[in-house]
């Protein structure tokens, strides 16, 4: 779906008055490990204090805007994570306006807009109480920009594939999908569970740094770490 259609679908489409707050039953899309397949199923979304705008404590989601970055402003230094987001977004996202209909207690999202939207936070809620779970309980939740016109000096996206999380913005970038990739990445709880991983590092090893340099340090653990998470 294009960035522009997520916006105007999202906008446009809101045929259910008012707002929810979790908990809540809904329908989204996971994914079927036995059949190794993308499927609608019931969850179950316990952190959102807005169905309407997607907003909760595993973090805001908005769509579009336009972001173009600088290698060399990354590197610069007293570069940090607010003045890289200052300089760097040319166009502020847009907050979200999900549309949905209730039946027997289940939200279903109206559009397809929606629920990509919605299960794109619902993999970031259910990712970080896996992490939760293991004791990780003081990673702040950041920014989830959907569909934004990320690119750099380049005209590039300075994220590697397959990637969803740019340390230099402490924001997590939700793509949309192209003809190479027909699902979109956010779908896939494990590539945002990776993306967790690498905020993990970023933020509780390396301190937030924009542009960390890992073979500095002399925590030989945070090394492997960075250096796994970055060869997947």
């Amino acid at each position: 779906m294009k960035p522009l259609h997520l916006l105007a679908c999202a906008a446009a489409l809101c045929a259910c008055g008012g707002d929810m707050a979790s908990p809540f039953s809904a329908v989204a899309i996971t994914f079927d490990v036995n059949k190794q397949a993308f499927k609608l199923a019931q969850v179950r979304v316990n952190s959102l204090t807005s169905l309407r705008h997607l907003k909760g404590s595993s973090g805001d989601v908005t769509a579009g805007g336009k972001v173009r970055v600088s290698t060399a402003a990354i590197k610069a230094g007293g570069a940090s994570v607010d003045s890289l987001r200052s300089a760097f977004i040319k166009m502020p996202p847009a907050q979200v306006d999900v549309s949905w209909n209730v039946l027997n207690d289940i939200v279903y999202p109206e559009d397809f807009a929606s629920l990509e939207l919605l299960s794109t936070y619902y993999n970031m809620e259910k990712a970080r109480k896996a992490l939760a779970d293991w004791g990780l309980t003081t990673l702040p939740s950041r920014p989830i920009v959907a569909h934004a016109d990320l690119a750099d000096e380049n005209g590039l996206s300075p994220l590697p594939e397959g990637e969803l999380y740019y340390p230099p913005m402490a924001t997590f970038f939700a793509p949309a999908t192209t003809a190479q990739q027909a699902v979109p990445p956010a779908f896939n709880l494990g590539a945002v569970a990776h993306a967790l991983g690498h905020q993990a590092v970023e933020e509780l090893i390396w301190g937030g740094a924009p542009s960390p340099s890992p073979e500095a340090g002399t925590d030989n653990k945070a090394k492997h770490i960075a250096r796994a998470l970055a060869e997947g």
